[in-house]
């Protein structure tokens, strides 16, 4: 028998990873019913399987469950919901238990901040922090790094909104976004201020570690030290069924 070279082209090509209609998408390659690549767009996508006739798309990607910390006071879904829909904004004047935005408030003036608003996080006292709860002790609770703290009751009521109770020694993955070392560049000042706790506690890339330890996930951790760009390795590892 011949080999089948088709040429496919499709008016509406429905991508179920991203949920979007292409108009000008195509795929092009041999009807073997082996796994091979085929291109959208002159890309080539790893995910798309063609057996036959029949076009094979990876499962889409679901969200079970969140837990957040935001601007304007939200701390659940439901809350984001209502500023999406309702059209909120978290915008609010520098707190005063941030520091005096009248001292430093002066466009154009060096030393100062050209705005006397932003967006921060309220009701939120990190010293409060439960050292007996996880495995870290006193000490290296006083070092740790805030957003540790943070991330950790985070993904733990991520957890529980999802209602997931078995997730030990399971292969879950964690994937951070990080910007910003305040707490790293405030302990440094102190050149003297050395102790066996200050990699674990200061560095950006132990955040998705402390996670995966305190959780015992065995999957890949992963943070993103960037302010504006994706992590690119995250669908792929999404869709990889050993994740």
């Amino acid at each position: 028998m011949d080999n089948v070279e088709p040429n496919l082209n499709s008016s509406s090509i429905t991508d179920s990873i991203n949920g979007r209609t292409d108009s000008s998408s195509h795929m092009n390659g041999d009807v073997n019913g082996s796994d091979i690549p085929h291109q959208i767009n002159g890309n080539v996508d790893p995910n798309l399987k063609l057996n036959g006739d029949a076009v094979e798309v990876a499962d889409p990607i679901a969200i079970v469950g969140m837990a957040m910390r935001l601007p304007g006071g939200i701390r659940d879904s439901e809350s984001f919901w209502d500023l999406l829909v309702n059209k909120k904004s978290a915008q609010c004047r520098v707190p005063k238990d941030r520091y005096n935005i009248d001292a430093f408030y002066g466009p154009g003036k060096s030393g100062h901040v050209g705005t006397q608003y932003g967006y921060f996080l309220e009701d939120l006292d990190l010293a409060n922090f439960d050292a007996s709860f996880w495995s870290t002790t006193r000490q290296e609770a006083e070092v740790m790094d805030p957003q540790q703290r943070l991330i950790l009751e985070v993904v733990y009521e991520c957890l529980q909104n999802a209602g997931a109770t078995d997730w030990r020694g399971k292969n879950i993955g964690c994937y951070m976004g990080s910007f910003g070392e305040d707490w790293l560049d405030m302990e440094l000042k102190d050149d003297q201020n050395s102790n066996m706790y200050r990699m674990a506690g200061y560095s950006d890339f132990v955040i998705s570690n402390r996670v995966s330890y305190e959780f015992d996930f065995r999957g890949p951790r992963y943070v993103q030290n960037s302010v504006c760009d994706r992590v690119r390795p995250l669908p792929t590892s999404l869709i990889d069924p050993g994740c």
